[in-house]
């Protein structure tokens, strides 16, 4: 609907599902991928947008 903060709206998708399931009318959301980096023994999750 648009309301919510931009960057909120970047990392959730609508899910649309490539055939016709019983939860397609069920509003589900996809999150956006994001990659795992490490340093130094510690994991930290980044995201960025994809070109």
């Amino acid at each position: 609907n648009g309301l919510g903060p931009t960057y909120l709206r970047e990392l959730l998708n609508s899910y649309q599902p490539t055939r016709s399931l019983r939860s397609y009318n069920q509003h589900l959301l996809s999150i956006t991928k994001f990659r795992l980096i490490t340093f130094s023994g510690r994991s930290f999750s980044a995201q960025a947008p994809v070109s």
